[in-house]
Parts: structure tokens; sequence; C-alpha cells
């Protein structure tokens, strides 16, 4: 399927891009500073860049604002280092045996959560906003306000004498499987501002995994090797091009 672009949307009007403000930088920041995870393919942990904040902020800022207005996301933070952790108890020359992890620059991830919390804000602010009934993604919900809704439910038609029959869905990689024409209409939809659906369009498009060594990255993580020959199924977690 192509990527979405810019020019797919029937809007084509001009609005201001606000600039990235210093409230949204540190919030960014904060959640990069709970994080401890491995760092991106540039080798800077996030750690790193939390305590360069002082220093940095003015020029990230004035960095994050002029991707915004120019819509520009650099193909240097589409670069992924993909990492397989092996499942206990499972064939070690199955692709469902293992976990694929993959790690992203810092600094990109700051655009990605301010990107995030713009939408989330337009949502709630102009709307249509989503389902009162989906907790997931929206500001000042969480798994606990589901379950305490369920709960609720539950207790209600119980008191009325009713029977509640609960049915779970699991769908396997969900989010890398949602065709992206579908995440171009609903930002239509929502009547997202024009620049956050050009940058959107551009962190959509394929990412780049460097693939100088994906079997040698596997064996050594894993202890197994994944020919480059076959086409691995949805259950790897990755995609087939990649040759896991």
């Amino acid at each position: 399927m192509a990527s979405p672009s810019a020019t797919d949307s029937p809007e084509e009007e001009s609005t201001d891009v606000p600039e990235v403000t210093q409230a949204e930088t540190r919030a960014a920041v904060s959640r990069l500073r709970a994080k401890n995870t491995a760092p991106g393919p540039d080798g800077v942990p996030g750690r790193a860049l939390v305590l360069a904040l002082k220093e940095l902020e003015p020029q990230l800022r004035g960095l994050f604002t002029a991707c915004l207005e120019q819509g520009q996301f650099s193909s240097v933070w589409k670069e992924r280092r993909l990492v397989l952790l092996r499942k206990e108890g499972r064939p070690a020359d199955s692709p469902s045996a293992y976990r694929s992890i993959v790690l992203l620059d810092e600094a990109g991830e700051l655009l990605e959560c301010i990107i995030a919390d713009r939408l989330v804000g337009h949502l709630c602010r102009e709307g249509p906003d989503l389902d009162e009934n989906q907790f997931g993604f929206r500001r000042g919900c969480s798994a606990i306000d589901a379950i305490t809704r369920v709960t609720a439910l539950a207790e209600e038609t119980i008191s009325r004498g009713g029977v509640v029959l609960a049915v779970s869905l699991d769908i396997s990689n969900a989010f890398n499987t949602l065709p992206w024409s579908c995440i171009w209409e609903a930002l239509n939809y929502h009547r997202v501002p024009p620049y956050l659906r050009r940058i959107i369009g551009l962190t959509l498009r394929r990412d780049v995994l460097p693939t100088e060594d994906v079997t040698a990255l596997v064996g050594a993580s894993c202890r197994a090797v994944f020919r480059r020959d076959r086409s691995w199924d949805r259950s790897c977690g990755t995609s087939a091009t990649t040759g896991c």
C-alpha cells in the first residue's frame, strides 16, 4: 500500500504551526527520564539527553518547531536497531520463539512524543473526540478506568438479575497491520490540522532497518540463525522484508 502524504487530503488550507514550547519539551523529556532502555542507532542513551537538557533545550525546541513547520522527519530518526529476545520454552528455530525489540534514537522519540501530545490535545479540545468507552491513548484514561467501567457494568447488570458475558479479543500485531489508509481517513475525519497530518504521514512511511548483518545480530543475541531467503510469518513480529 502506498504511504500517505500531505496531498492525500482534500484540505490544503495553510495553518499556523504553533512553536514547540518549553512545557511540551519538558513533558516529553519527563517520559524519557522514566525510561531505562538501551540507546538507539546513534548510541546516545536517553539519560545523557536528560542531563544535557539545560544546554540543549533551546536548540531542540527550535529543531522540532522547524520540523513541524517544514513537514520534515529526519530519515536518521527512522533508523531502527532490531534486537530479538528469546522466549522461554519455545524451539530455537521457530520465528515465534522470539520477541522483537526495536530501539530508536531518543531525539526522534522526543519529537514523536510532542506530535502525539498535540494529536491527543486536538481530539480533546476540538474533536470529534474518541468514543467515551475507549480508554487507550486518551488523556486521563488508563487500564484501571477500563476495569472500573467493566466492573460497574457487571455489578449493575447482576443487581437487576441479569447475566454478564465478557468477550476479550487479542489482535496479533494489531498496530503494525493497520492499513495506513484507515489512519489517514481517521486524521481527516477528526479534522487534525494539516501540519500534523503531514508529519504523521512522514512518520508512517517505511522505517529504515539496517540490514548489514541481521543474521549475525540474531545469532549473537539469540543463538539462532534466520535465513534471509525465507519469508517469516507475522507471528515473528517483524516485517518479512527485514529477513527475520
